[in-house]
């Protein structure tokens, strides 16, 4: 019994002590934390509003200008290229045309190397268009759009993709050139000289010679 009176004596004057120290504490002013506290609250504050500033102020022009931009290139990038999807386009497009040096690039959805020339095509397109839209046209067909499409890839003797076939209005399918990366700069560079010279379909392709394959059995 005098042990637990001992023992109950010590956690009274425990728990008075930590009464006095926490008054004591209680007591004493808070600027620091206070300070502290406000200098927090308008950084964060600060950071919120600049985060919707910069949301509200920004995002949209941006969103507007994106889809702006967009619209223009794809608009260039449809009028440097046209795109045949029958064969009713391809008689308006190829066969009607009295005038121009017309290539004609067929692709496939599934081709990796399709995709990764394609833009480099559409620039040449648009790069020589600039200049000679009345001597050369640009056209790309998708061998996968229609039983068309397919028809006209096997009646042109199209065996691979991207395969490229170059028409002159006065006598029909030069030869055709497989469109990679490599041969569409060089590509670009024989169409441009054979432009800028103003030559016949002779010198086009006397100027093509060693790019193109000459193909003797199609027949438009």
């Amino acid at each position: 019994m005098k042990f637990i009176r001992l023992t109950f004596v010590a956690l009274i004057a425990m728990l008075q002590t930590f009464r006095v120290a926490n008054f004591s504490l209680s007591s004493r002013p808070n600027a620091y934390p206070e300070i502290k506290s406000k200098r927090s609250n308008t950084l964060l504050n600060n950071i919120f509003n600049t985060r919707n500033t910069e949301d509200v102020d920004n995002s949209v022009p941006c969103s507007k200008a994106d889809k702006n931009t967009m619209k223009l290139k794809e608009s260039a990038r449809n009028d440097a290229v046209l795109t045949v999807k029958s064969v009713k386009d391809y008689q308006e497009l190829i066969i009607d045309e009295v005038e121009k040096v017309t290539i004609l690039r067929f692709s496939a959805s599934w081709c990796r190397v399709c995709k990764s020339t394609a833009i480099a095509y559409e620039r040449l397109a648009k790069k020589l268009c600039r200049n000679y839209s009345s001597r050369v046209k640009f056209l790309s067909i998708d061998i996968d759009g229609t039983l068309e499409t397919n028809k006209l890839k096997e009646s042109l003797h199209v065996k691979q993709v991207p395969t490229g076939l170059i028409f002159h209005p006065s006598v029909g399918v030069l030869g055709q050139i497989k469109l990679g990366r490599t041969n569409l700069g060089e590509l670009r560079k024989r169409l441009q000289i054979f432009l800028e010279s103003g030559g016949e379909e002779s010198d086009l392709i006397t100027n093509l010679e060693g790019l193109i394959e000459l193909n003797t059995e199609i027949v438009v």
